[in-house]
């Protein structure tokens, strides 16, 4: 839902999230990206690029399926470090009182570092954490290394992945960051 929102402004048909949702349970997926959780903006984008707490509590999601959104960094990040906890607090709640479970966060991997303000702040609050290093690619394997050591040190972040954001990856490129950065994740 998600990414199909690209398509449609994340404005889906409740029919279509309801048969979605049992697909999923009935597929034995046990987590699902709903939407992002973005900022209002001044053009209409759907309920999913939201995807609130007071929307996503509305949706018939059972407990046995973990909820996820994902936030783009970027959209975050404010003048100060005090200023970025401050508005993420105006959004986010602790996660025993929202229906989410997880936050993937996605940003560029060449400032992977800026994500820790993100990244501990919703740990805090409760949350599973997914980090999602987008443009992964073209690095030496130390550079990986590096990322994965310096993400582990914070101790905040659950899932650690990649992405092949512009498609030019090859199988053994995907193989050499897969591998650089489990030897230090």
């Amino acid at each position: 839902l998600r990414d199909g929102g690209y398509y449609n402004n994340w404005d889906f048909d409740g029919a279509l999230v309801s048969n979605y949702i049992k697909a999923m349970i009935d597929s034995k997926i046990d987590v699902i990206e709903i939407g992002f959780r973005s900022l209002p903006g001044k053009s209409f984008k759907g309920p999913y690029y939201y995807s609130t707490d007071y929307f996503l509590k509305k949706l018939k999601i059972p407990k046995s399926l973990k909820l996820a959104i994902m936030i783009n960094a970027n959209e975050w990040f404010c003048e100060s470090n005090e200023a970025t906890i401050k508005q993420i607090s105006k959004y986010f709640i602790e996660s025993n009182k929202s229906p989410l479970d997880l936050i993937r966060i996605a940003i560029n991997i060449n400032k992977y570092q800026d994500a820790k303000i993100l990244v501990n702040t919703l740990k805090k609050l409760g949350y599973d954490i997914g980090l999602n290093l987008m443009q992964a690619h073209g690095k030496t394997k130390k550079d990986y290394k590096d990322i994965a050591r310096t993400i582990k040190s914070w101790a905040s972040v659950d899932i650690l992945y990649f992405a092949d954001s512009l498609g030019n990856m090859s199988p053994n490129e995907i193989k050499f960051i897969c591998n650089s950065l489990k030897s230090e994740w």
